[in-house]
């Protein structure tokens, strides 16, 4: 679609260890900040953070082109390297 619109694409993974996914997810279910974790809650949680990355280890290789982004740092952190790989 990107190059439909004449528009450019970035593909962007948020790099996190499972541990720390897990204990991401556990704060969302003891205090979710949005309407969506409610949902998303009731799907995954914090016992299933091993499974979730190791099912994005194969994207390494499929999209080669996507840009993997360390998310172990704070939310402005994590803001300040996804700009500085779109430029």
């Amino acid at each position: 679609m990107a190059s439909e619109l004449d528009a450019r694409f970035f593909e962007f993974m948020l790099d996190l260890n499972a541990s720390a996914l897990a204990e991401r997810l556990a704060g969302r279910s003891s205090a979710p900040s949005r309407p969506e974790h409610l949902v998303n809650n009731s799907l995954v949680g914090p016992d299933d953070a091993d499974l979730l990355v190791k099912s994005l280890e194969g994207l390494r290789e499929t999209r080669p082109r996507a840009v993997w982004v360390a998310a172990q740092g704070s939310l402005p952190e994590t803001l300040d390297l996804l700009r500085a790989a779109l430029s």
